[in-house]
């Protein structure tokens, strides 16, 4: 008796994982983080952008006698420079873009993470947040210049003479806190989804949600 329950048993634990098996089997996939990501390409006027998640192909015509002299992509953002223009494109969206000037340095300076770009003309600093898949631009100073920068998945954070300036991935437009006079920069970093400028007076902290932050420092 006790051998001829083992044996039932064994065979209802055996079924329990055939089951498990079929229905992990059968069970479609989530969707990962790994497959927010976009790749562009080009031939002769066209370029063209391929979403990892859904194969869908976004295409744009170059302007006559217009080349491409950079393409960059990372994760779910790519950028591309021509001689007229920056072309930016995130997962899921169209493409966008915003004319260079002629006095704007070529080729640009083109930084990219996993949902933000940032590009450097020497007149303008130019980002891209893969959230809303649009362009925003912050005019330089007369006489100002970038000392620092950093990017992480989601932000970005540039240092100059005077400012600080934050980016998201997740808005619009950049965010800007002032330097004190002759305030000295330590540090810059960034991790994921928030950035750091540590000076001698303060801790200022960027974050992708609410902005910048700032806390005296007491030693």
């Amino acid at each position: 008796m006790i051998e001829a329950r083992t044996d039932r048993g064994d065979g209802v634990l055996c079924l329990f994982v055939l089951i498990a098996i079929g229905l992990a089997l059968s069970t479609p996939a989530s969707t990962s983080a790994s497959d927010d990501w976009i790749d562009v390409g080009s031939a002769g006027r066209e370029v063209w952008a391929v979403d990892g998640a859904t194969g869908r192909r976004t295409t744009l015509r170059l302007d006559l006698n217009e080349t491409i002299v950079s393409q960059d992509t990372l994760g779910g953002v790519a950028i591309v420079a021509t001689t007229d223009r920056l072309l930016g494109i995130s997962a899921g969206g169209a493409w966008s873009e915003v004319r260079l000037g002629s006095q704007e340095a070529m080729p640009p300076v083109v930084y990219v993470e996993e949902r933000v770009g940032l590009v450097l003309t020497g007149r303008r600093l130019l980002g891209f947040s893969g959230g809303p898949g649009r362009w925003a631009e912050e005019r330089m100073r007369p006489g100002e210049a970038v000392v620092d920068l950093a990017l992480g998945d989601e932000v970005a954070v540039v240092v100059t003479g005077d400012r600080v300036l934050g980016l998201s991935a997740r808005r619009v437009g950049f965010d800007e806190d002032s330097l004190g006079p002759r305030e000295r920069i330590e540090t810059v970093g960034a991790s994921d989804r928030s950035g750091t400028v540590m000076t001698e007076r303060a801790i200022r902290t960027f974050s992708v949600v609410r902005g910048w932050s700032q806390d005296r420092r007491r030693d």
